[in-house]
């Protein structure tokens, strides 16, 4: 049931109150900001800072208030110094000169505190040339200089050791006194390695014995990667990892359970976060506060895109509740920037962050402080809005709101469909109040409303809209609240409008936030949307025909199609004409006479002019939108040219009869055809041909097809013939004597071999589309099958077959060598802006090849390729990464994506770069600019990397920028 009532709730300042309100206060109340509890505030301490750096590592003392910092890079100059931040009053940088024998200036390390005995544990990064990581430990005892003046110890640690590593990460367990280090990679300028390995270090700090590495063995686990973040809980004894880089940057949150190697046998669990999503990055930075079991993450890089959002992930550990993701919205903002270092102050619930790479690349070295960063005090959000834009008198509408508080701290939510933001009067403004279960529609005047309970029979209505509430749900989980929301708007209510949502908490609100737009038709009847195919010629077809109704799909009554050479609307004798009945779920065709028919939910319906297969036959509705596909089909005594005619009824009116397309139905049946093979020649061990043959009949009239490579037509034996038998979709390959074979069911994991050739018949699939049949089949060769080879194909129906066609070449390579690398066009010139056309190629086929590389310098050095232009493109990730100055990191992008990579001698234009394979070859044509600075004569060099060898580097060309 529902009532009317005088008292509403509207948005305020502290959540919903029971208020009369006048227009003009209510106005205002529409207006407020939203109430982030978070803040960026930039420090500005006295003292001398450190350099600008990035990749530096960061602890904090709490004893002290002291955040730490020491080492880093600066454009490829490595730091080994050490600075000390106070924190409480007027912050003061301090450097601090340890005793004892330094470590080597580093990057990209680990670090990790001991604050019972302010002893800093540093292991493993980047010692300044690209090929050469550490894995030594290293202690700085009295960190924070309370106890006396602060020394570098290297530790000799027994076990193992971890493979030296660089951008790895590492956490600490102060009770066991353990280092646990995860993933990484090692350093390598070409082919580098990631891993995911996890080893703990016992006696870490150096204190009660020898420090002994252990590597863990824990089940299941995150993938191999670099450039992530963990965090650890010492209650629970977890680690939980976020992001990174594998090949490409991810968005995955693994956690590590017994993580110091004790209370049981580790294993990796991936959470499955609700909220966000919070995009994929790798070389940001995180925080920890377990009192609330919140991991804050900010910043870093996705492919290119330096970030500057933050986002707090709520039960962590994956334990108390479902882990979510909400993103802070801080009222004054923070420079984005990739690798920076930050410290979690507990008692001030504040994030401290220093330095990194700002976009484009420039390295800082200012300071931030984030407030409340553990996010318990963040406003409620709106999420989304389903569909997000759209156009229909009628919409169910998926509103979802998230409060970090947790769902049920939501007092209230609201929609607002307007076109006069600021106005309540005559528009469209409801509201759910959480704690009563009630919505709220408000009136035309906007000075009251009416409620009613979701999920109860009952309408609310104004002149602009009404909500059907026994249709509305709500549902909640974790921090989030969605509202499924079923509303039909007026006619009168035409035009273009904006959706607005608000959220409010007991505490706080997420201020009026536009999320999409609706536009409201000024009509109510149904249209034809589409046909599809709207042309073409067959015996068989399946249609998918598109109706659309704007008071919705469940108000069409009934939709028809009639294809004909002779619209008349008199008569539907001696044609074929089918409707569909959308409430008893029936299709029904006319009898020859046209005076009556039969109806179908299964089977075949026919008459002298074609037949529905009504089994196969779907419906399928969405928002305004009724598609059904059709199996139709039709005999050769209707033979000719047809118009394809639609008409869609509602309940209250109809489209008339459109025109939409049209058809040609054969005389005869022909025999089945081999169309094309792609690629029709080439080269190459492997390779997956597409092989299409049609069927007049229909592509289901097709019994079998075959394709045979080889130079010896005519003789099935030593050669490779396979055949695909439709009905019961398997393979079948020909054995060596050509007297037998052996077969494998299309898309399970299989392989058929002989001597000439393998089939894989898991990666093979067939589709059908009409009257085509396209099989996608995986062929490796061997090399003893090397030569020139004619590849025929063979089509057979169910009453006639194509014969055998000739229908290309294909060349096997007697060799199954490295890579190569083929050309660079043009090979030589001068200018500071080219496109490169760089050709590799892999006998075992371009799908084989990894990664490719380009190298245009004036010092061909191994060792390092800091200040050239090297770039390479990973093929699985479809990326592009050029190399940093320093030469010990860089930036990705995609081809054909708008997008620039640059370091200090040359940029790269992603958005105009392209990618071909064509058989064994890869063609990468490659946008460069030079800068002036690079000046002066440059070598090209090329190198391929396949699955199993390499090319090694080549050289190609010269070029004169």
């Amino acid at each position: 049931m529902f009532h009317k009532g005088t008292q509403w709730s509207v948005p305020s300042r502290h959540g919903i109150h029971r208020v009369l309100v006048s227009p003009l206060i209510l106005t205002w109340l529409l207006l407020v900001l939203p109430l982030g509890a978070q803040n960026w505030t930039q420090l500005t301490p006295t003292g001398t800072p450190p350099a600008a750096r990035a990749w530096a590592s960061a602890i904090f003392d709490p004893a002290t208030s002291k955040m730490i910092v020491f080492s880093g890079t600066f454009e490829g100059n490595d730091f080994n110094d050490v600075w000390s931040l106070s924190t409480s009053g007027s912050p003061q940088w301090t450097q601090v000169f340890p005793t004892g024998t330094l470590p080597a200036a580093r990057l990209g390390q680990s670090a990790v505190y001991d604050s019972a005995n302010s002893r800093i544990i540093m292991f493993g990064g980047g010692l300044g040339a690209l090929d050469t990581c550490a894995n030594d430990v290293w202690v700085l005892s009295n960190a924070n200089s309370v106890n006396g003046t602060p020394a570098w110890t290297q530790l000799s640690t027994s076990g193992g050791p971890p493979v030296p590593r660089i951008y790895h990460t590492a956490v600490y367990d102060p009770t066991s006194n353990r280092m646990i280090v995860f993933g990484g990679n090692n350093c390598s300028t070409v082919g580098g390695q990631y891993y995911n390995d996890v080893w703990v270090l016992s006696n870490a700090n150096g204190l009660g014995g020898t420090p002994v590495w252990t590597q863990l063995t824990p089940s299941g686990g995150p993938s191999v990667r670099q450039g992530s973040t963990a965090v650890y809980d010492p209650t629970s004894n977890r680690m939980i990892v976020f992001g990174g880089w594998d090949e490409t940057p991810v968005s995955d949150v693994w956690v590590l359970s017994n993580a110091n190697g004790s209370g049981g046998a580790p294993a990796w669990t991936q959470l499955s976060p609700g909220g966000g999503p919070i995009p994929p990055r790798e070389f940001h930075t995180a925080i920890y506060d377990p009192t609330s079991n919140r991991m804050t993450v900010f910043g870093g890089l996705d492919v290119g895109l330096v970030l500057s959002d933050t986002w707090t992930l709520t039960f962590a550990n994956g334990s108390g509740g479902t882990p979510s993701w909400v993103e802070l919205v801080p009222l004054t903002s923070i420079t984005a920037r990739e690798a920076p270092t930050a410290v979690y102050n507990a008692s001030s619930d504040s994030m401290i962050v220093f330095g990194g790479i700002l976009s484009p690349n420039s390295y800082d070295n200012e300071t931030w402080v984030l407030t409340d960063a553990n996010g318990i005090n963040t406003p409620p959000i709106p999420i989304s809005v389903t569909p997000s834009s759209g156009s229909s008198l009628e919409q169910t509408f998926q509103l979802q709101y998230a409060d970090p508080v947790g769902a049920t701290d939501l007092t209230a939510v609201w929609v607002w469909f307007t076109s006069n933001f600021g106005t309540v009067s005559n528009t469209c403004l409801a509201n759910y109040v959480r704690a009563t279960n009630q919505l709220f529609l408000y009136n035309d005047a906007g000075t009251s409303g009416s409620f009613a309970t979701p999920g109860v029979a009952g309408t609310l209505s104004n002149s602009q809209c009404s909500i059907n509430a026994g249709a509305a749900t709500v549902t909640t989980s974790g921090t989030n609240l969605t509202l499924d929301f079923p509303v039909t708007f007026t006619a009168a209510y035409a035009g273009a409008k904006t959706t607005y949502m608000y959220a409010a908490g007991s505490t706080a609100a997420s201020g009026w936030q536009t999320m999409g737009t609706w536009n409201v038709p000024a009509t109510s009847s149904p249209t034809i949307v589409s046909l599809m195919p709207n042309s073409g010629s067959g015996l068989q077809e399946t249609f998918a025909l598109q109706y659309a109704d704007p008071l919705g799909a469940t108000d069409l009554t009934a939709v028809w199609v009639w294809i004909t050479s002779n619209f008349n609307s008199t008569s539907v004798a001696n044609s074929c004409i089918v409707y569909y009945a959308r409430a008893s779920n029936q299709l029904f065709l006319y009898n020859d006479a046209g005076t009556g028919g039969s109806f179908a939910t299964t089977g075949t319906v026919s008459n002298s002019q074609c037949s529905i297969n009504a089994g196969t036959a779907s419906v399928l509705v969405s928002g305004t939108n009724l598609t059904l596909n059709l199996p139709v089909t039709f005999t050769a005594a209707y033979a000719g040219a047809k118009n394809i005619y639609m008409y869609a009824a509602g309940s209250s009116a109809g489209s008339g009869w459109q025109n939409m397309g049209s058809w040609t139905v054969p005389a005869t049946g022909a025999p089945p055809t081999t169309v094309s093979m792609t690629p029709s020649s080439g080269s190459g061990l492997q390779q997956t041909f597409a092989l299409q043959y049609a069927d007049q009949v229909g592509a289901t009239d097709l019994t079998a097809v075959w394709v045979w490579f080889t130079s010896n037509f005519g003789t099935v034996s030593n050669t490779c013939l396979v055949y695909y038998a439709r009905a019961g979709n398997y393979l079948f390959l020909y054995n060596d004597a050509g007297t037998g074979g052996s077969s494998a069911t299309l898309g399970v994991a299989a392989t058929l071999s002989n001597s000439q050739c393998s089939i894989n018949a898991g990666a093979a699939t067939v589709t059908t589309s009409g009257t085509n049949l396209t099989l996608d089949l995986p062929v490796t060769f061997t090399a003893a099958y090397a030569g020139a080879k004619t590849t025929y194909m063979y089509a057979a129906g169910s009453s006639a077959a194509s014969g055998w066609q000739p229908m290309g070449s294909w060349t096997v390579p007697g060799t199954s060598g490295p890579p190569t690398t083929v050309s660079v066009t043009p090979n030589s010139g001068s200018g500071l802006q080219q496109t490169f056309a760089l050709q590799y190629a892999d006998p075992l086929g371009a799908t084989d090849l990894t990664a490719v590389w380009v190298w245009i310098t004036g010092n061909f050095n191994s060792v390092s390729v800091a200040s050239t232009c090297l770039v390479n493109y990973a093929r699985a990730a479809n990326q592009l990464f050029l190399y940093n100055d320093a030469g010990t990191g860089g930036s990705s992008a995609t081809p054909g994506v708008a997008g620039t990579l640059s370091n200090s001698q040359c940029s790269i234009n992603a958005g105009a770069a392209t990618v071909t394979t064509s058989g064994t070859n890869l063609t990468l044509n490659l946008p460069v600019t030079f800068a002036a600075a690079y000046a002066g004569a440059k070598t090209t060099y090329m190198y391929a990397a396949g699955s199993s060898a390499a090319s090694g580097w080549q050289t190609m060309g010269s070029w004169t920028p």
